[in-house]
């Protein structure tokens, strides 16, 4: 039997999705292909049954079947559209479109968007009438427009394309998104609030009033930064600041992370756990897990780290060993099942590849400097200073290396003092997210109690930003032929991978990664 099928079978599902982008082969060929690794299977089981030493082959025919159904989701996911869909009158003119807000606003500078779930338009095409489509439209508004999740809207616009009609799907963040239409400053013509889900309604308000409320706490930028940490909201963050966590490799530091999830499920499965029967908190805490995921924004990072925690909290109630580059794939993969053009998207690409870095390589580089240390060390200093090595500057190391394609790809550009950045402010964000939790859920209880915990999370919040800011003053970066150097860090990554990989998944070596 193939050990970790779910991982050979993830990844062959996930290689598929960038073949059908460069295969666009008609739909039913794709279905004859997997449809020939099932016989494939079905050929070696039964047939030849009797001669056992094919076997472990016959696993190939389901491999094959996977990279099929990849390239396929591909496929079925490119857009046609039909006069039942909105983005079928994009550039036809001035219009009337009737829907409901989808999504939570998004303040910039100089004005603001949201997404309108559209329901009924009113065009030169429909003579007049009404006529029912679907599809979801992004609206610019002027910057402190009052609009809200909810509200139902009659707006007179122009439409426009996401993506012009010789680029690929994948190519903008919205089409990424299944966004294909944009309206500009349209009129507002009518607006009736409390038309969406009440669930939902309650978390977006729920996450405004924290946002209100970490304003309130902290001084300008140390609550921009951690309305980013904590909410994902990270529009108040003034551009100098932004600038400088990304010329300084450190703006993973804004995201969400997957130390979020973890500090949540480990929390409520701790307080579940002595309330409830055994069970229940597993149950409780994924609920919490999806709540701060829907609370956040649910970015790709953000996703990534929720199905992995959910996981792993199950697997690790009934004893099961978590193998972290498992239910990286598993995961992945759910999330393209998903949302097919989502591997092209440039946050989901950093944060698989880190997590996949530090995954693969930190263990391994761990017992070596373990190695050095008890060799060269006193016993009683070794281990102290091995944890602190591991935990900050090998786990940058690892997932700096396993980005560096990434980067180059789409920033063109190295820094050389991402790594000390890195190693002097990553102590602090526990601190950062924990002193910041503390305080914003205090807030919003008891305000001035929420006030006097802010100054002690404002310490490391503000420790955070003059170390990026200092280093971003120091000329770094150097520039990097994408064309070159994206082969030289991409070969350098794959072969250094193999025998890391091999090294995690050996039997008797199997590292528990959550």
């Amino acid at each position: 039997m193939i050990s970790l099928p779910l991982l050979w079978l993830s990844l062959a599902f996930l290689s598929g999705l960038p073949l059908g982008a460069a295969f666009p082969l008609a739909w039913h060929a794709w279905a004859v292909i997997a449809a020939c690794g099932i016989l494939f299977f079905l050929f070696i089981r039964l047939i030849l049954k009797k001669y056992s030493k094919y076997k472990k082959t016959s696993f190939a025919g389901f491999l094959l079947t996977s990279l099929a159904l990849g390239a396929l989701r591909f496929l079925c996911a490119e857009p046609t559209f039909t006069p039942q869909d909105i983005a079928y009158y994009n550039g036809t003119g001035s219009l009337v479109i009737e829907g409901t807000v989808s999504s939570p606003h998004d303040r910039r500078d100089g004005y603001m968007t949201v997404f309108i779930k559209t329901e009924n338009i009113l065009s030169k095409e429909s003579l007049g009438e009404w006529q029912a489509v679907t599809g979801k439209v992004q609206i610019r508004l002027p910057e402190y427009f009052f609009i809200r999740y909810g509200d139902r809207l009659l707006l007179e616009g122009k439409l426009q394309a996401t993506i012009k009609s010789d680029q690929p799907p994948y190519s903008s963040w919205l089409a990424r998104k299944g966004l294909f239409s944009r309206m500009y400053y349209p009129q507002v013509l009518k607006r009736q609030a409390g038309n969406g889900n009440p669930i939902l309604d309650a978390i977006y308000r729920l996450r405004n009033y924290a946002h209100e409320t970490l304003i309130g706490l902290l001084p300008h930028p140390e609550s921009a930064l951690l309305s980013g940490i904590l909410l994902g909201i990270e529009s108040d963050i003034p551009d100098y600041l932004q600038a400088a966590y990304r010329a300084t490799g450190t703006a993973h530091i804004i995201a969400i992370s997957g130390f979020n999830i973890s500090l949540i499920a480990g929390l409520v499965t701790r307080l579940t756990n002595r309330l409830l029967p055994y069970g229940w908190g597993a149950l409780v805490a994924i609920c919490a897990i999806l709540f701060y995921t829907l609370l956040v924004g649910a970015q790709p990072a953000v996703v990534r780290a929720a199905i992995m925690g959910s996981l792993a909290i199950p697997a690790y109630l009934i004893g099961r060993k978590v193998i972290g580059i498992h239910s990286l794939a598993l995961t992945a993969a759910l999330m393209a099942l998903l949302n097919p053009f989502i591997l092209w998207d440039v946050g989901f690409q950093l944060s698989f590849t880190a997590t996949f870095g530090i995954l693969t390589f930190t263990n391994l580089l761990t017992e070596s400097f373990e190695n050095w240390t008890s060799k060269h060390l006193p016993t009683f200093s070794s281990k102290p200073i091995t944890q602190f090595i591991s935990e900050y500057l090998l786990a940058t190391l690892a997932a700096q290396f396993a980005i560096l394609p990434v980067v180059i790809t789409h920033f063109q550009d190295i820094s050389l003092l991402s790594l000390p950045t890195n190693l002097l402010i990553l102590p602090v964000q526990p601190l950062v997210m924990i002193l910041g939790g503390i305080s914003l859920l205090t807030g919003m209880v008891f305000p001035p109690m929420g006030k006097l915990l802010a100054a002690f999370a404002w310490l490391p919040t503000a420790f955070t930003n003059q170390v990026v800011l200092f280093f971003a003053m120091i000329p770094s970066n150097i520039k990097l032929d994408a064309d070159i150097y994206f082969w030289l860090a991409l070969s350098t990554l794959i072969l250094a991978s193999i025998p890391a990989t091999y090294y995690q998944l050996k039997p008797h070596d199997v590292k528990r990664n959550s």
